[in-house]
């Protein structure tokens, strides 16, 4: 049991690597905007529905809130700060977004390849947990983070006036 564990995180690990190295490439393309707008689900209830605000709770009060120290602000963080935030909440979902794709279509035959077929099942969920919800809660705190930058950046324009 330890060993299918081991084997499936590895597959987890190797394709945030893959992930890391495909968004460092992704970011300097052109359509890489169209891709830090992009949005899997577009509706507040369907993102409860589905736990996000649990998974949220478990990212800032478990372990799991040291390891992207990049996605923190001051207490009263500039306009460019924030920015700054989201665009690491883009790499982030991005990253997360390639590894959960690339399970899905190397890892899982690989698995199956292996005689798994017992660690797939296995293999999804903790493809869904650290892959697909981390996309999805890193979307769900970009809206709700545009919606302050918006507000602050109609501040600062409508002060200029």
């Amino acid at each position: 049991m330890i060993a299918v564990l081991f084997r499936l995180l590895s597959i987890i690990m190797v394709s945030w690597l893959f992930g890391l190295l495909l968004t460092s490439y992704l970011k300097r393309q052109n359509f890489y905007h169209k891709l830090s707008s992009l949005k899997l689900i577009g509706n507040d209830s369907i993102y409860k529905a589905i736990g996000i605000e649990l998974f949220k709770w478990s990212v800032t009060k478990t372990f799991y809130r040291h390891l992207n120290k990049n996605i923190k602000f001051s207490r009263r963080p500039s306009l460019g700060e924030l920015v700054a935030v989201r665009n690491e909440m883009t790499n982030s979902e991005i990253l997360h977004a390639i590894a959960f794709v690339l399970v899905l279509i190397i890892g899982i035959p690989f698995t199956v390849v292996q005689k798994g077929h017992n660690s797939v099942v296995l293999l999804l969920v903790h493809n869904i947990i650290f892959n697909l919800y981390p996309t999805l809660l890193q979307q769900y705190n970009k809206t709700n983070l545009d919606k302050i930058i918006d507000k602050i950046d109609h501040q600062l324009t409508t002060a200029k006036l």
